[in-house]
């Protein structure tokens, strides 16, 4: 399975999704501001644009993602609610280029 991008937070039928390369840079005092996130309703299969982590976590009440074992149960249910276009855009969602 593409692990490109990883689930990181959940609320509800909503999930976050960062690039992989970004994951060490989440709550980082530096580099934290700067890492992005796309969001994915599970139910309609719409995908947002990317946007900021740090944005979606301080205004939304989301649940930490934290296991390896919750991240593929999410990312196999991604793979059979969204449509081809859909996990193409998700998967080809770019890193948020942080050089640390």
């Amino acid at each position: 399975m593409n692990k490109s991008v990883l689930p990181v937070g959940t609320s509800g039928n909503h999930v976050l999704f960062v690039h992989s390369q970004d994951i060490a840079h989440i709550g980082d005092l530096t580099y934290g501001p700067q890492v992005q996130c796309m969001k994915v309703d599970l139910a309609s299969g719409e995908i947002g644009e990317p946007g900021s982590l740090e944005v979606h976590l301080k205004f939304g009440s989301w649940s930490e993602i934290d296991t390896e074992r919750e991240r593929e149960e999410i990312l196999s249910e991604v793979m059979t609610r969204l449509s081809e276009q859909g996990i193409q855009k998700l998967f080809s969602m770019p890193s948020s280029g942080i050089s640390a």
